[in-house]
């Protein structure tokens, strides 16, 4: 029989430490989330947005046998998009047409994922793999990103995301029928820019159509289903459905993390934090639960893929920067997609 490590932190331990490192995050988010509902612009939104972006791009382009796909060259174009974009938000503070612009983004990252993917390939087929040839390649990128966000912010028409389907999608056919490369690192790389490059940015968003006060609402549901689920799970959890994907995850831990999210979504609503009724605060709190877990198990089903059990320990018990964003990753899109129904509709 082998004996347990004695150096293995006990569960009480594990907790209490990952407490004391959660409350601290905690804290700076809280300080980043005023200075971001006093903002006239909104530029703390788009500093914090794009620095945690960044970070978890970079833990996903050497996570596992992602790092052996060089995928991070195929993000490098989507994450100059996405910081532009959060630039353009605060220069401009576009407040019309901001649902097409949302899809005009979308297909800009599609485009330059596909176009990042094909320059690691025709990188590695030439052996020109240097600092020099990366610069060059990154500089190209950013340049064509800041060409198309100065388009873009001046011309969020249905023609002109019509004109940018068609780009996104010669662009795709083009990167293939050059390089070849295997149509699973394509699905991973479009993937993954839609995925990380874009949600963040689009909290800011939220600030402009909702207001400050739902903005931090949104982070607020986020992160509180995420403790409920964490903490119910430890103290109550015996069920677990999802053992090879997520073997921590139980049915308590869901529970009370839904709980947590519709209590917290009526209380938002009944503190006039929400500007709708009772019914559509709950609501919106449910939606953004269910959508924050979604995304906690998203990031397990990708970690897991690529064969890593953390994306990393930057934030030591609390993982990655990945694993602060994970929630937000799904719902800020839930929100943005819901919220104009529940928050300014009649519910």
């Amino acid at each position: 029989m082998t004996e347990p490590d004695s150096n293995e932190p006990s569960r009480s331990a594990r907790i209490w430490k990952r407490t004391v490192v959660g409350l601290s995050i905690g804290g700076f988010i809280i300080y980043m989330l005023v200075l971001a509902a006093q903002s006239e612009a909104g530029m703390p939104i788009a500093i914090v947005a794009s620095l945690l972006t960044i970070g978890a791009a970079w833990e996903v382009a050497y996570m596992g046998s992602l790092r052996e796909r060089r995928l991070g060259f195929a993000l490098i174009g989507p994450l100059a998009a996405a910081v532009f974009f959060s630039v353009a938000h605060v220069s401009y503070g576009r407040d019309a047409g901001y649902s097409t612009s949302l899809i005009n983004e979308l297909l800009i990252v599609t485009g330059l994922a596909a176009f990042g993917l094909a320059g690691a390939r025709l990188l590695k087929k030439r052996r020109s793999d240097n600092a020099f040839t990366f610069l060059g390649f990154a500089a190209t990128l950013i340049l064509l990103a800041y060409l198309i966000v100065d388009i873009t912010v001046w011309d969020p028409s249905v023609a002109h995301s019509m004109l940018l389907t068609g780009c996104a999608a010669v662009s795709v056919y083009a990167a293939y029928s050059v390089t070849r490369f295997k149509k699973s690192d394509l699905r991973w790389a479009l993937g993954l820019a839609l995925w990380i490059a874009l949600p963040l940015t689009w909290v800011w968003h939220v600030w402009s159509q909702f207001g400050p006060a739902p903005m931090v609402g949104l982070v607020v549901l986020s992160k509180v289903g995420d403790i409920a689920a964490y903490y119910g799970g430890n103290a109550f959890g015996k069920h677990h459905p999802l053992p090879n994907l997520s073997p921590g995850k139980t049915v308590e831990g869901f529970a009370c993390s839904v709980a947590a999210g519709i209590l917290t979504g009526g209380i938002l609503s009944a503190v006039d934090a929400f500007p709708c009724g009772l019914l559509a605060g709950v609501t919106a709190g449910l939606v953004v639960n269910i959508a924050s877990q979604a995304g906690d198990l998203l990031e397990s089903w990708v970690k897991r893929s690529v064969g890593v059990k953390d994306s990393s320990a930057v934030f030591g018990p609390s993982g990655g920067f990945l694993d602060i964003v994970d929630s937000l990753l799904l719902s800020a899109p839930a929100a943005l997609l819901t919220w104009p129904w529940l928050l300014l509709g009649d519910l």
